[in-house]
Parts: C-alpha cells; structure tokens; sequence
C-alpha cells in the first residue's frame, strides 16, 4: 500500500506543477527573474525580379517590301512599297532595279470587276505604332491606303478607284527576297 500512494503523491505532485507552474523565489518573496527569449531566425534573400516583356510589334525589316491583294473586288491586285533604314516611313527606293524605286507605294490591279487601274503615291508615309494610313486626292477620285508592320509581314486596305468607282481590297506583303 505503501507503493501505491507514493504513485498517487508523485502523480498529484506533477498535476500541481504543470497547473501551478514550477517558478522560484527570492528570500524576500519576490519573483525570480525570467528567461530569455531565443534568437529569432534570419529570413531568406528576396527573388529577383523577371525582365520585361517587348513590345507588341517585332522590329520590322527595312527595304523592299512586295505583295498582293487578297480580298476584295479590287483582287487580284500586286502592291510594292519601301521601308527606310529607321524603319519610320514608307520611302521611294534606291535601287533603281526595284519596282518601287520612284515611289513610296505602288498598287496595281488587273481586276475585271474594277476595270484595270493602278496609282502610286511619292512622298514619304510615316509610319507610327507599327501602322500606317493614307488618304489623297488626285483631282479625280480619293485614294486610300492602311496597312500594319510586325517583323517580317505586313497587312491592309486599299481602295482603288476604276471604271466602276470606288473599288476595295485587302492585301499582304513581305520583305522581297
């Protein structure tokens, strides 16, 4: 019996100390002091950031530029235009053996619902944003133009204008081989 209450004593002793806690004191009654903390852990170096992105167009590739109409009553159709060294304008050429070489734009169409006709235009074209747009009047009819660079291809409108009026037509182009 003897043994059993030595158990009791040592587990009621051990139930006191975890719900009053174990602490010491000083001769004159007070508090001991407390423990110190432990050291708090170094974080982790940041990430890098990633590079940025470019931009929505591919650098467009200068000089000769040749294509035709692929849509429209205005087909077939062939266009030929020059892209200068800044890549900022359509330009007359300067290679007199290009087909462009007077010009800034050249569009020619053979289309039989249009009546064949052909225009070209000299003075420069900016370029802006990867695009462009022309509108003229050469006295008798106005002329249109649009069209988007990206990189190695290119895209639009035209509107011609032939025996039966204004005449439409979507066209591509690529640099010339």
């Amino acid at each position: 019996m003897l043994g059993t209450t030595r158990k009791w004593v040592s587990v009621l002793a051990l139930q006191l100390a975890l719900v009053f806690g174990c602490g010491s004191s000083t001769p004159d009654g007070t508090g001991g002091n407390a423990g110190t903390g432990g050291v708090a852990g170094t974080g982790g170096t940041a990430g890098t950031g990633g590079t940025g992105g470019t931009g929505g167009t591919n650098a467009i590739v200068t000089g000769l530029w040749t294509g035709s109409g692929v849509d429209g009553p205005a087909v077939p159709f062939d266009i030929c235009f020059n892209l200068n060294e800044e890549g900022t304008a359509l330009t007359a050429g300067l290679n007199p053996d290009e087909p462009c070489h007077l010009h800034s734009f050249i569009v020619s169409s053979t289309s039989t619902s249009c009546g064949a006709t052909s225009w070209s235009y000299k003075p420069d074209i900016p370029i802006v944003d990867g695009s462009f747009n022309l509108a003229f009047d050469n006295g008798n009819a106005v002329y249109e133009l649009s069209g988007t660079l990206d990189g190695n291809s290119a895209s639009g409108a035209v509107v011609l204008h032939g025996d039966g009026g204004p005449c439409p037509g979507d066209w591509e182009a690529s640099p010339a081989p």
